[in-house]
């Protein structure tokens, strides 16, 4: 038996939608979730493109329903199955979403209530809720567990001092504005700050602002894009929406700054390593080399002067042979990381080939016209991306290690992103898994699906501890 939850309301003002959006985005963050802004443009049967449906899409638990904190033209609460109603304009009165919650755990249920409730008033007003176990209207912690092992879930002993923690969490994250200072991985002087660069908290920090920009981004680019503009003016001012600025004039040979928070770019070639200034004892001799020219004027013996312009021959001499050779050598050594690459780019890792027929079959499934269509089956899709995205983003630069130079920031961006492919792989499992109960007609098509994913799981958590072992020595 399914225990659902339902809801409905309205948009309390229009204006407070992308500060509800920035907020929900924070809770799944503090939570463990996943939430993307999105906005959905009018279908063939429903053309105007003034008719936007706007909102976020928040995976708060694994093995929970999709929350669909989607708002009508009209300013009403929209779920999936509303959709084509709300494009058509026929939603004066706000409709019921529903949201399954016995696949999850209780602190889920209790998770989504409160997530609503302090939604309430601020964001969204006329908030109504229909709790079958009864735990909106009064609480009581006994009472929800009972409603839900009537309805075949066996649950825990209750940890109440626990879930009042995650109660207070959830209203103190909602109630606070979505700003946060800068993250950056510099001293005071300039220099890199090592303590902060092999810091997990820190890199979570960092992926955490670099998610906050994309998904402002993306908001902006599709209002854009849905409302009829060009795709190159469109993502300039997007850019200028999301506050990243205008796009650098690369043909002006003007290059972007990297940021702090920024991941450079998946393949980008490395810095040769003969591109910087010369370092004493690396070919070249620092006293020589960086000279001040007012010292010969302190010779006073014109025969000493002309022994050290024969010495400064011989060094300049012997400086150039060796820092030819230097450079013969790190222009090998760079084209070999090329090699290395480019052989990585021929050859994908088993990992994420795994993690790619597992996004191919389950899209399969998706598209499958003759199996029943459940929520659940698309959540899977959508945190299988999230696997697969975050495996092609950490395993990019797998086989560069230098045991002797660890590249703390290379190390920082690869745990995160085993950290966002676990997490996809983790409510992927859980939505298979309440896939089989909500509809076991599609169990012989989902098993196969569990069964690969559980090894691919293992795998992602062992790259993840291998990985943090070498960022934090933890």
């Amino acid at each position: 038996m399914s225990v659902a939850l339902r809801f409905r309301g309205r948009l309390a003002r229009f204006d407070r939608l992308e500060s509800l959006e920035d907020r929900v985005l924070e809770l799944a963050f503090v939570l463990g979730g996943i939430a993307r802004f999105h906005r959905l443009g009018p279908s063939r049967e429903h053309p105007d493109p003034k008719r936007l449906v706007r909102g976020v899409l928040l995976d708060l638990w694994p093995g929970l329903d999709s929350i669909p904190l989607q708002i009508s033209p009209e300013g009403v609460l929209v779920g999936e199955e509303h959709l084509d109603l709300a494009w058509g304009g026929a939603l004066p009165e706000p409709p019921w979403v529903s949201v399954r919650t016995s696949y999850a755990p209780l602190p889920a249920h209790v998770a989504l209530v409160e997530t609503l409730r302090a939604l309430g008033g601020t964001f969204l007003a006329d908030l109504e809720l229909d709790d079958p176990t009864g735990y909106a209207n009064t609480g009581n912690y006994a009472d929800l567990r009972a409603a839900r092992e009537a309805a075949g879930r066996l649950e825990p002993a209750l940890d109440e001092s626990a879930l009042e923690a995650l109660r207070a969490r959830i209203r103190d994250v909602l109630a606070r504005p979505a700003e946060h200072p800068p993250v950056t991985f510099s001293t005071p002087d300039g220099g890199e700050d090592e303590i902060r660069l092999r810091s997990e908290s820190a890199w979570d920090e960092a992926y955490r602002e670099n998610e906050r920009r994309r998904e402002r981004l993306s908001r902006a680019m599709d209002e854009r894009l849905l409302n009829g503009q060009e795709d190159e003016p469109a993502f300039e001012d997007a850019l200028h929406d999301a506050g990243l600025g205008p796009v650098p004039d690369m043909q002006a040979g003007v290059q972007p700054a990297r940021h702090d928070w920024a991941f450079p770019e998946e393949d980008a070639p490395p810095e040769p390593a003969w591109s910087g200034e010369a370092e004493a004892g690396d070919g070249a001799d620092a006293d020589g080399f960086f000279a001040d020219d007012e010292d010969d004027d302190l010779l006073d013996d014109e025969d000493d002067a002309d022994d050290s312009e024969a010495e400064d021959e011989d060094d300049t001499a012997r400086d150039k042979e060796d820092g030819e050779e230097a450079s013969e050598a790190s222009e090998a050594s760079a084209e070999e990381r090329l090699a290395r690459r480019r052989t990585r780019r021929r050859f994908r890792h088993p990992l994420l080939e795994a993690a790619s027929e597992l996004t191919l079959a389950l899209l399969s499934l998706e598209e499958n016209p003759r199996l029943p269509a459940d929520r659940f089956l698309h959540q899977a899709g959508r945190c299988v991306l999230e696997l697969s995205g975050g495996l092609a983003q950490a395993l990019s630069q797998i086989g560069d290690d230098d045991p002797e130079q660890p590249d703390w920031i290379d190390l920082g961006q690869r745990l995160v992103q085993f950290k966002r492919a676990l997490r996809g792989a983790r409510f992927a499992q859980a939505s298979l898994r309440a896939l089989c109960d909500a509809q076991p007609s599609l169990e012989p098509h989902i098993q196969p699906l569990t069964a690969s994913l559980q090894p691919l799981l293992a795998e992602v958590e062992a790259h993840l501890a291998a990985t943090r072992a070498k960022l934090t020595g933890k």
